[in-house]
């Protein structure tokens, strides 16, 4: 399972710094739990978001073809 680590943390002699890991699903399941030191990993963090005017959206006015600045 995948976490986002938000503040290190220290468990079993083991240091997790901040960043996303992938724990067993007991521990991430631990971790996740105290909401100040992590969190599930978000899908959206690991795929960049789809950019304005890229193929299958509508183009804005700054992208619309035949537009000048």
């Amino acid at each position: 399972m995948k976490i986002e680590i938000l503040n290190p943390i220290e468990h079993d002699g083991k240091r997790f710094e901040r960043g996303v890991v992938e724990l067993d699903e007991e521990l991430a399941k631990i971790f996740v739990k105290f909401k100040y030191a992590a969190r599930e990993a978000i899908s959206a963090v690991e795929a960049p978001a789809p950019v304005a005017g890229a193929k299958g959206l509508p183009p804005t006015p700054t992208t619309a073809p035949g537009k000048t600045k």
